[in-house]
């Protein structure tokens, strides 16, 4: 895997979560915000380029899918193409998760800044992924969650915002899951990144770090 490449992918997702509320102020804003994901999420593809190119070309296909039906839909409005689209961004995420995964915590190497840049962009990427499956669940169910509050134009500027809540434990309670598929994802989305960060993650740090320590010994 190319040198520093999480640093591009991290970046960009955090750009895209930073710019989300302004793409909310445009018509079909969770369209716009869609295609945005789907354009980062394709750089992030072609970071696997050279090492994984069976990895890469299944990613490929998968946001060029997201790219062509977020963008029809971003000009029709056709539902069908964003359901497609979402279930295209589920696809990528779990690609991207695992092969992420593979490259930072399978692979026997040294422990790098990369690689733990690389374990907090697959923590980002979860909540996306997870917004998008919560998405899908109430283009199936408009009844699947109760809001406290008004609801945003579409669907995915308000699960981006619940998914992340929910994956750190926040719970605000301002949008609540009723269907038992919803409330079955929002609890397995707060185990996983409870779980996520506390032993993945914090293993990583400690390990970059003892390996620092090292270093200045040896030196």
């Amino acid at each position: 895997m190319e040198r520093n490449n999480f640093y591009y992918l991290f970046a960009g997702l955090v750009f895209v979560l930073a710019i989300e509320p302004w793409l909310t102020l445009f018509e079909r804003g969770g369209a716009a915000i869609q295609l945005a994901f789907t354009a980062i999420l394709v750089s992030g593809a072609w970071s696997l380029r050279r090492e994984r190119p069976a990895v890469f070309r299944t990613g490929l296909a998968l946001a060029a899918v997201a790219l062509l039906t977020s963008g029809g839909y971003l000009y029709t409005g056709w539902e069908p193409l964003r359901l497609v689209d979402l279930a295209a961004i589920v696809g990528f995420c779990a690609l991207a998760i695992g092969a992420t995964l593979d490259e930072v915590v399978v692979r026997p190497s040294s422990i790098t800044f990369n690689r733990v840049v690389g374990a907090l962009c697959i923590f980002l990427l979860f909540g996306v992924m997870w917004a998008a499956l919560f998405t899908l669940v109430e283009s199936f169910d408009p009844n699947a969650f109760h809001y406290a509050g008004p609801q945003a134009s579409d669907p995915m500027e308000h699960f981006l915002y619940y998914s992340f809540v929910t994956l750190t434990t926040l719970g605000y309670g301002d949008i609540l899951p009723i269907h038992p598929v919803a409330r079955t994802l929002a609890y397995l989305e707060a185990v996983t990144g409870q779980l996520y960060l506390a032993v993945l993650v914090a293993g990583l740090v400690g390990r970059h770090i003892a390996g620092l320590s090292d270093s200045s010994a040896d030196a």
